[in-house]
């Protein structure tokens, strides 16, 4: 496993666009992108989560952003000629740490209003990340 650090966590959007929480017909939209910075190498994962309402009202959306500083030990193993790979099991792990962080600031951000009920329900990330990261 590499060594990392979380380097910055950041709510880049929240907002409540609806008065009430529904009880029923509500669903959970993910998306998650990858990038890195080329210079430092640093791997960012945005995780966005837009929970709706009968599949087209949007009553609340998050974007969470996790930079991941990797060790240069473990940058060293990751280079393959004049890339380096992040392998795909590294980013699910990655993948782990943002949901979780996302879990702890829609905790945050909904403290003291109906919409702290809200559950973000296990995801298998591994199934989102799907390719090795290649940074070139």
């Amino acid at each position: 496993m590499a060594m990392f650090k979380i380097k910055q966590i950041k709510a880049e959007q929240f907002a409540i666009l609806s008065d009430m929480l529904p009880d029923k017909d509500l669903s959970l939209q993910t998306e998650i992108s990858i990038f890195a910075d080329k210079v430092s190498k640093d791997i960012s994962m945005r995780l966005k989560l837009t929970f709706l309402h009968e599949k087209s009202d949007i009553c609340l959306t998050l974007v969470v952003l996790c930079v991941f500083a990797i060790h240069p030990d473990s940058l060293e193993s990751f280079k393959k000629d004049d890339k380096v790979v992040i392998p795909r099991q590294i980013l699910s792990h990655f993948a782990m740490h943002t949901f979780g962080t996302a879990r702890g600031i829609l905790f945050c951000k909904t403290e003291g209003t109906v919409f702290n009920k809200l559950i973000l329900p296990p995801t298998n990330v591994d199934a989102l990340i799907k390719h090795d990261f290649v940074i070139e």
